[in-house]
């Protein structure tokens, strides 16, 4: 075995250490088919040229990349300075009676206290002087919601208690929210109300930062666990008032286990949900074809190798592109590369992102602990890798 590092064994740039992607590091790329990345452009331009805020489902089996996808939106929104304002959500800890409070509760968490508040504070200050917004009575079809966002928006030290009720958590025990909040009961709890706390804090933010806010939800085919059919019936009224919103987004990465929509938790399928995201932004996230493998493969082989290292690395081993040496494949020589390829995309189960980046993770170990700076057939063949 080497000396050297496993990723400067094989010229990696000095952020990988493996063929891993992050989510989060790696947002700002989308490998493979290149109509992908422009289809989400695309789908947010049109929304904000239309003032229709976006709706979408993203359908894929696991480790087809829709956590990625997500973050790819965020990192879109901002490199194009998009008038949207992108708030990851993960939708976690359902069971078969889990109420939309425990999504409630992230979606108004996950924006930022002192955000909002900030927000809140200064819209509250224009109404106070008289300026032409839209009051929260007015935008909130719940007086509880209304009186909590004006309460909130007030410079004192109510504000943290507002945020609470807004957020779906009851008022802390022997607390008058009658007289301090000025709420008629302890605990926001009915689909008009959830949707109406976004629809105040959207339009807020709307006015405020001429921004639309926008929720990507991530792992919904949670709800699928929820068995219970009145529970079950609230979480559909209240995905209904949600879309129904008109300074919300909502865009939701849905894991199945086939790429049939019948594999979609039953919410997903009601008709009147599937009216408000519209039945083409039903979204199926397919494994990879041979050439959407092949490019998978180069263009993060570009990324993840550092040109100048492995110039100065070939020049050392006297590798010459006459030889199986190919840079645009490197480590694998070209006919290696084009056999791992067919071998991936030949069997769905295989052609998806999170097997190909398990299986290139194996090659590559298997390769530096046996001293191999170029992969080629030899080492395919130690590791199962059929043309």
């Amino acid at each position: 075995m080497s000396a050297l590092a496993l990723n400067e064994f094989f010229c990696f740039t000095d952020a990988r250490t493996n063929f891993d992607v992050d989510p989060v590091r790696d947002a700002s790329f989308l490998f493979g088919d290149e109509k992908w990345g422009e289809g989400i452009r695309q789908q947010l331009r049109r929304s904000i040229a239309l003032d229709r805020p976006l709706r979408i489902v993203w359908i894929g089996q696991y480790g087809i990349g829709k956590t990625h996808r997500i973050h790819h939106t965020m990192f879109l929104i901002k490199a194009d300075d998009m008038a949207l304002k992108p708030i990851p959500v993960t939708c976690t800890d359902i069971g078969d009676k889990t109420g939309f409070e425990s999504l409630q509760y992230q979606l108004v968490s996950n924006l930022g206290f002192d955000f909002v508040r900030d927000l809140t504070r200064k819209y509250v200050r224009r109404i106070e002087d008289g300026d032409n917004v839209p009051l929260p009575e007015e935008v909130s079809q719940s007086r509880d919601v209304a009186s909590a966002i004006r309460k909130l928006g007030s410079d004192d030290e109510l504000a943290a208690q507002a945020w609470q009720y807004l957020a779906g958590l009851p008022v802390q025990k022997d607390f008058d929210y009658t007289k301090y909040l000025k709420v008629t009961k302890p605990v926001l709890n009915t689909s008009v109300e959830y949707a109406s706390v976004l629809g105040c804090i959207g339009t807020i933010m709307r006015v405020q930062t001429g921004k639309t806010l926008l929720y990507l939800v991530d792992q919904m085919e949670g709800i699928s666990k929820i068995t219970n059919k009145a529970t079950a019936a609230r979480w559909v009224e209240t995905l209904r008032a949600i879309l129904d919103l008109k300074t919300v987004g909502f865009a939701a990465a849905v894991g199945a286990e086939s790429e049939s929509l019948d594999e979609l938790p039953r919410i997903f399928l009601e008709p009147e949900i599937v009216r408000r995201f519209g039945q083409d932004n039903y979204i199926q996230m397919k494994h990879f074809q041979p050439i959407e493998m092949e490019k998978f493969l180069q263009q993060m082989l570009k990324v993840w190798v550092d040109a100048a290292k492995l110039s100065e690395l070939a020049t050392q081993q006297g590798w010459t592109q006459k030889s199986e040496f190919d840079p645009d494949t490197y480590p694998f020589t070209r006919p290696a590369f084009n056999r791992m390829a067919r071998h991936l995309a030949a069997d769905a189960e295989r052609a998806k992102p999170s097997v190909v980046i398990e299986t290139l993770n194996m090659i590559a170990a298997e390769a530096f602990l046996a001293d191999k700076r170029l992969i080629g057939d030899e080492v395919l063949d130690e590791n199962g890798v059929n043309a």
